[in-house]
């Protein structure tokens, strides 16, 4: 049988949402049906995890969330030569950068390549300035004529592409990111705690929450201080881990300084493994402004935790109602508090929270059904 030859484009190395999304397909597609190529900014966990895994790939360097004019051209050229080098049928991106000028290089490179973009939250619902998502639509706009098919990861991605007439139904696929449970090994209670322990130098008594992000401005964490702030003054200290990595860890240092909170929050390196620490917590909090369709909320369920969220992007497909978890519109300091006090004084609730998101995650996200979709996705496209 002959391969389908895939590039698949990721913006970032790190080891974020999309860059998981991207590793699984590329490690997960059937090897006799499909060759696989990742096209990645940087050299960070997602390439070393890939070339670990035997996955042929490629690092633009100039490639990178942020927008430089110059870093832009080297980017896109870059993206062009190997378009042409690699002749792949399908071109799968990843993140903004990827839906514009990705799509637009790769067409320009190959017309006859197939262009796919996965959503990971349409970046026009950012929390930017007015006019720099007006940019940002702008430029979706252009790249859509080369655009031959969207898939949106939450059923709100959906939505807003309708809404903003980026994509049609009929070029508009909704498959859910999923996880590979069987894979997934989680720390008992005790031993997550004594590990934790170890690495901030501080014991984990009583109640805890626990966050896995990377610390940017779309993840919202300064509502999370702000808000343990507010528990504070009602007598409520529970020790808060932030496990990740990122540009706004120094500001997040400080201001857990500055708002009295060093005697019980903690920030935490990722070490690529950080959801087989969930257990040592009693609450999972996610705070975002912008998301996806977050791995790390069904990580948390998948560990049978209690999770306080904000209403954004597609957690609220996860979360489906008030008996899977307690969600709260973003940027709601008083909300985020009062969400966060209710389930951590409620034992009952947070056992019937954590195991109704369980039975949920479990049903509905599994990783063979999003391998399965895609795959029909890229044959369907090259059938046309």
């Amino acid at each position: 049988m002959v391969q389908l030859p895939i590039l698949l484009l990721s913006t970032k190395s790190v080891w974020g949402g999309a860059q998981k999304y991207v590793f699984d397909l590329a490690t997960n597609l059937p090897k006799d049906k499909y060759s696989v190529t990742v096209l990645s900014g940087g050299n960070g966990p997602l390439m070393t995890r890939l070339v670990a895994a035997g996955v042929s790939v490629t690092t633009i360097p100039t490639l990178k969330r942020d927008v430089g004019f110059f870093s832009e051209i080297a980017s896109a050229w870059a993206i062009f030569r190997a378009v042409r080098k690699l002749k792949p049928k399908i071109f799968h991106a990843n993140g903004s950068k990827g839906a514009t000028l990705g799509i637009v290089a790769a067409k320009l490179a190959r017309p006859s390549v197939r262009t796919i973009w996965s959503t990971h939250g349409v970046p026009v619902m950012e929390d930017r300035p007015l006019w720099q998502r007006a940019l940002i639509l702008l430029s979706i706009y252009i790249a859509r004529p080369c655009t031959s098919h969207v898939i949106a990861i939450s059923a709100r991605d959906e939505a807003v592409l309708r809404d903003y007439h980026i994509a049609s139904r009929r070029n508009t696929t909704l498959i859910p990111i999923a996880l590979d449970i069987k894979s997934l090994q989680f720390l008992d209670r005790d031993m997550a705690r004594l590990r934790i322990a170890e690495r901030i130098g501080a014991n984990i008594e009583g109640l805890a929450i626990g966050v896995i992000a990377e610390y940017t401005k779309n993840k919202g964490l300064p509502y999370l201080l702000d808000a343990l702030v507010l528990l504070k003054t009602r007598g409520l200290t529970p020790t808060t881990v932030l496990i990740g990595w990122g540009d706004d860890e120094k500001n997040l240092r400080n201001a857990v300084t500055q708002k009295g909170l060093s005697s019980h929050v903690y920030l935490l390196p990722s070490t690529g493994k950080d959801a087989e620490f969930l257990k040592a917590f009693d609450v999972f909090a996610l705070t975002s402004v912008k998301e996806g369709l977050p791995y790390t909320l069904l990580e948390a369920g998948a560990a049978s935790l209690a999770v306080v969220a904000t209403r954004v992007g597609g957690v609220s497909d996860i979360v489906s109602n008030a008996h899977e978890g307690v969600l709260v519109e973003a940027k709601d300091v008083p909300a985020i508090a009062g969400a966060l006090e209710r389930v951590l004084r409620d034992d009952a609730l947070r056992t019937s929270l954590g195991q109704n998101l369980n039975t949920r995650v479990r049903a509905l996200y599994s990783l063979e059904s999003e391998i399965r979709d895609t795959a029909r996705c890229y044959d369907g496209l090259v059938k046309r």
